[in-house]
């Protein structure tokens, strides 16, 4: 069993947001659904798989899907998520995380970043 988890923060603010709900998916079944505690973390046990993670607080944030999200290794994976404000009509935003969360064939970090996203392993 791998882990996934992080932190949700806001944009404007850079500061935890509490209850968010954020939903696991493998294809089109949902895995796990769970909300981010009062710090804004979050905590995923699943099997090494790729996943697809929709991240929502509304009315106040974007929805917001991360694609290809591949879990493999034995250490768990974080991936902390900056939530964007919603500013008059919102649609989703959908983003595809461009590597495995852990590449042991590359540098051996597995330390990805976006402007979306920061994902490491620890």
């Amino acid at each position: 069993m791998q882990t996934l988890e992080g932190q949700v923060i806001a944009q404007q603010n850079r500061q935890p947001v509490a209850g968010v709900e954020l939903k696991l998916l493998r294809g089109n079944d949902v895995v796990q659904s769970i909300k981010s505690d009062e710090n804004g973390r979050y905590k995923f046990f699943v099997e090494a798989a790729t996943y697809e993670l929709s991240v929502f607080k509304q009315p106040d944030y974007v929805v917001q899907t991360y694609r290809g999200i591949t879990i493999w290794g034995g250490s768990a994976k974080e991936f902390n998520i900056v939530l964007e404000p919603c500013v008059g009509l919102c649609s989703e935003h959908i983003y595809q995380v461009p590597k495995p969360l852990y590449d042991p064939n590359e540098n051996g970090t597995g330390a990805r970043f976006s402007d979306k996203a920061l994902i490491r392993n620890r």
